[in-house]
């Protein structure tokens, strides 16, 4: 137990912590990555929406779970088709370099979620 305590006073377990510090950190190389591929307005929606599901799903609510796993999969569909161009040479070397970083976001994005499900992260949210 990390000591933080939620809304209802119960203490947060370490698991539900570092997912979401995790999945904030994670957000950053993602909105990089589609801000430098596709549209800043859709980045900027995408980072509030991940950051606000996330730090509500360290509070415990269900339904944030639930949107900072929708968000985390909507990452990777943009994500992926960037990555195999990348690894098949289509892009140039800089547009490599981004969609290998919004890979990396992914990748610790989906740890982040991952954490969230294990069975002490599961105990901490309401149903």
């Amino acid at each position: 137990m990390t000591g933080i305590s939620d809304d209802r006073g119960k203490t947060r377990p370490r698991e539900i912590t570092l997912a979401v510090v995790l999945l904030c950190v994670a957000v950053v190389p993602l909105a990089l990555t589609i801000t430098h591929f596709y549209d800043a307005t859709f980045a900027g929606l995408y980072l509030l929406l991940h950051l606000w599901f996330a730090a509500r799903s360290g509070r415990g609510r269900q339904g944030s779970r639930i949107g900072v796993t929708i968000t985390t999969v909507v990452g990777l569909l943009f994500v992926a088709p960037l990555v195999v161009s990348a690894l098949s040479g289509a892009f140039s070397p800089a547009d490599q370099q981004f969609a290998l970083f919004g890979l990396l976001g992914v990748c610790v994005g989906a740890a982040g979620v991952i954490l969230l499900y294990l069975r002490n992260g599961n105990a901490h949210f309401v149903k």
